[in-house]
């Protein structure tokens, strides 16, 4: 399994990079903080509209093809962003990298566990999940430390040039290494049909309505996205307001951050430890995460120390990282070998549609309540969560 880690691992690696300065770099091409949200708004817009698209044209034309094109289209837009000053070629840019990150969404994933399948049992699915999941993190979590400091080393041997050129840079090396990687390892799959791709996008959602596993699954990811957005969205004003200016230094905010990765990648190996050595199901593990989570982002609204708030975070996310590997193993293992690309872009634009759902009304609701308000409703959309997996759980008992 060292090379679906390794992919994750450069995968995410590139985004990590990227994400601590992201809304700087715009800032810095030029773009005013004004028009920043449009920016990354049309990005967002790009991401979701092609979300879907792209799972049926990797189904549908190859999908280690189709994943190659998504990391050469990483590179133009890139190389775009290097060379780009004003809010037309930036946006340019990251509209190029919103159609790379729906290319590549489910994708080379798809090929990975269609291999592992063809090999092992189902009752196995969780460790290849667990261990793309720790590629992912990982990379996310090395990349957002090395994005942090990349600029200042850039700024002392290019004084002249950009300060966050050198993210860009790095991040167009580490995607060719990774397009070298992925044409010399990742077999290609031949397209399962060959009929008109009306006719495969209908067979797909025909296939996606007829099973309850699977719409029971996006319910419950779509309240995910909602849920966790709000705490996406406040914990820094939340955890900057809980001391004076002087008692919250910014590195404060860089350790929290880097927790939430590694938190994060503690619970996936905790989880996968916990489901190799009992007999508990997947499903019963998911409902009981949600719970806890639920609770903890109650709790979380009601703290008032600093170091009560990042214990608390972290361990949010630690179950969150626990929740992901029993619900993405279910969701995979009721997806048919022929689909799983279509079905991972749905599952990804049904999160994805939670958070957006979130965001407009968190933004409606910061205007009249306090963060903590907020928190509190969040938890209970998280418990509320339960319901289409109470049901899910009702489905598979009647089914086994």
């Amino acid at each position: 399994m060292i090379i679906p880690f390794i992919n994750r691992f450069l995968h995410w690696l590139i985004i990590g990079i990227i994400s601590p300065v992201l809304s700087l770099l715009i800032l810095s091409k030029g773009v005013s903080i004004e028009l920043l949200g449009v920016v990354l708004g049309i990005t967002s817009f790009i991401i979701i509209v092609f979300e879907v698209p792209s799972g049926f044209l990797s189904d549908y034309a190859g999908r280690k093809k189709i994943y190659q094109i998504s990391i050469g289209i990483f590179i133009i837009g890139f190389t775009i962003e290097y060379f780009a000053h004003g809010l037309l070629f930036v946006t340019i840019g990251f509209a190029l990298y919103g159609i790379s990150r729906a290319l590549s969404s489910g994708s080379v994933e798809s090929i990975f566990i269609n291999e592992f399948r063809r090999k092992n049992d189902d009752t196995r699915l969780h460790r290849l999940m667990t261990t793309m999941s720790a590629g992912e993190t990982i990379g996310l979590a090395i990349g957002a430390a090395t994005g942090g400091f990349i600029p200042d080393l850039w700024r002392r041997k290019f004084p002249d040039m950009n300060y966050y050129n050198g993210n860009i840079l790095l991040c167009i090396a580490i995607l060719i290494i990774l397009f070298i990687i992925s044409s010399l390892t990742i077999n290609e799959e031949i397209p399962y049909d060959k009929n008109p791709i009306k006719k495969y996008i209908s067979e797909t959602f025909k296939g996606l309505n007829s099973s309850s596993i699977l719409k029971l699954l996006l319910v419950g990811v779509f309240v995910w996205g909602v849920s966790i957005n709000a705490i996406e969205l406040y914990w820094q004003p939340f955890l900057k307001a809980l001391g004076t200016e002087g008692e919250i230094k910014t590195w404060i905010f860089g350790i929290t951050n880097s927790g939430y990765f590694i938190s994060s990648l503690m619970g996936t190996l905790l989880i996968t430890f916990l489901i190799n050595k009992s007999k508990i199901s997947q499903i019963n593990i998911l409902l009981i995460m949600r719970i806890c989570m639920g609770i903890t982002i109650i709790i979380l609204a009601v703290q008032q120390a600093v170091a009560g708030f990042i214990t608390g975070f972290w361990f949010l996310f630690l179950l969150n990282g626990a929740s992901n590997i029993p619900e993405n193993t279910l969701y995979n293992i009721n997806s048919t070998d022929k689909n799983r690309s279509s079905l991972l872009s749905i599952a990804s634009l049904s999160m994805q549609s939670g958070v957006v759902v979130g965001a407009f009304m968190y933004s409606i609701l910061i205007w009249y309540f306090e963060i903590k308000f907020i928190w509190i409703i969040s938890g209970f959309f998280m418990i509320g969560s339960l319901i289409p997996y109470l049901l899910l759980k009702k489905h598979i008992k009647d089914h086994s």
